[in-house]
């Protein structure tokens, strides 16, 4: 499921649609195995499920710079091993995303 949100998120959506697709990710990347999923044989889902989501790295970066920020900071936080990577971008976009909340 986490492949299929990543390639609708570039595709051309409503707004809404995109909201709730960036909404499930972050369920998704940012959980933890239900207890049925650990007894299924999928004790570790949640980080299949960042795995695959690393897959929209950029697109995630794409939507934290144009205005979609907390929700995509949110997944990147998660996502995004390369901690020096993320906090580059996150001191350079973090201003950009105050000055537009201003306005």
């Amino acid at each position: 499921m986490t492949s299929m949100i990543v390639a609708a998120l570039n595709e051309e959506t409503s707004e809404a649609v995109h909201i709730r697709l960036l909404g499930e990710l972050i369920s998704c990347v940012g959980g933890e195995s239900h207890w049925t999923e650990v007894e299924a044989g999928a004790p570790e889902l949640e980080i299949d499920c960042r795995i695959a989501a690393r897959e929209g790295m950029w697109t995630f970066y794409k939507e934290y710079a144009t205005g979609r920020a907390s929700m995509a900071r949110m997944i990147l936080d998660v996502v995004d091993a390369d901690r020096e990577r993320f906090e580059y971008f996150d001191a350079k976009l973090i201003d950009r995303v105050r000055k537009r909340a201003k306005r």
